[in-house]
């Protein structure tokens, strides 16, 4: 039997609080979660609904399944909590993810039951201006959205499920603290410099989901083809610091850089060799994460196989090939 885990992090993961938001009753309910700043497990809200099949129930089935979900859980992504599916066997036994945490984003669940490539609609990029004008309400300039790099984005974004075992260094900010924004640019500055996160006039990649942009989203949740896994893609944003920036205060209030009020974002040297992340945890505390040698972490390793053999996209397989090759 196979089942659907659906992971929302809540302010507090609260599942009852979760369930009367979105009126879905599961069968029942579990506790996952990233990793924290000391190694400790960060818990969120787990719902396991068991699908109406065995292993090899329909894709079709499943995919037709997909839509309700985001449907159903669209108040939740407004508020903007994070929201991700996976699948797999219904014994915890058999499932890491269970106790490690969730790794498959909703898009590459989508894209993992491809069974060849489908003869997609194009899919219009985002909007670069509407990239800028975020970025520079922070102080930052947009260079351009690449795609491609070599430097697969999916990898950028998992710099919360790795722990200090694998090298993570986090510094820990009180999300109420008046001077956090202040404290944070000291700190996020400080740790770009030391770990070598610029290039060239203080250039570097921010790993993006296109739907941020919200012409880019409705579009996506308009098309006949919204399982294309282009509507899913990450792309970098190359860009450079400015006089006067501030991701720590106008950072946490943009689209880009931000969520919730708090900064959160994925940052990537343009070579690949550090990655420098800030998230929000339920305990009202805020991490600036730094991680170097991505490309030599078994848990991102291990990840970046999975995403490789679900993808569907040429030039992201043959991404993931080349970081995975990267001398060790």
């Amino acid at each position: 039997m196979l089942r659907d885990y659906v992971r929302v992090i809540s302010d507090d993961g609260d599942p009852h609080e979760v369930t009367a938001l979105i009126g879905i009753t599961p069968d029942r309910t579990f506790r996952a979660g990233e990793i924290g700043p000391s190694g400790e497990p960060r818990t969120s809200t787990v719902w396991s609904v068991a699908l109406t099949g065995v292993p090899e129930v329909p894709r079709d089935e499943i995919l037709g399944w997909a839509p309700d979900i985001v449907a159903r859980f669209r108040t939740l992504v407004d508020r903007g909590w994070r929201l991700s599916v996976v699948l797999g066997p219904a014994s915890a036994d058999d499932d890491p993810d269970m106790a490690r945490g969730f790794v498959l984003p909703m898009e590459e669940m989508w894209s993992s039951l491809r069974v060849e490539i489908p003869q997609w609609p194009p899919v219009p990029g985002m909007n670069e201006e509407f990239v800028a004008r975020d970025l520079a309400a922070c102080g930052v300039r947009l260079i351009g959205i690449r795609r491609y790099t070599g430097v697969p984005p999916q990898m950028a974004a998992r710099i919360a499920t790795v722990g200090p075992e694998d090298g993570r260094r986090d510094q820990i900010f009180e999300a109420d603290d008046p001077d956090l924004a202040a404290a944070f640019n000291r700190a996020w500055y400080a740790t770009a410099v030391e770990h070598g996160l610029f290039s060239e006039g203080e250039r570097f990649l921010i790993a993006m989901d296109q739907g941020k942009d919200p012409d880019f989203f409705q579009a996506r949740e308009e098309s006949d083809a919204w399982r294309n896994p282009r509507w899913w893609e990450l792309v970098w944003a190359l860009v450079e610091l400015e006089p006067g920036w501030d991701l720590g205060g106008a950072g946490s209030r943009s689209r880009i850089l931000g969520s919730g009020g708090h900064p959160a974002f994925d940052l990537s040297s343009v070579d690949g060799s550090v990655i420098v992340g800030a998230t929000w945890w339920e305990d009202d505390t805020v991490s600036l994460m730094v991680l170097t040698e991505p490309h030599r972490v078994e848990t991102l390793r291990a990840q970046a196989l999975r995403i490789l053999e679900g993808s569907t996209l040429d030039a992201e397989k043959e991404e993931l090939t080349a970081w995975l090759a990267r001398e060790r």
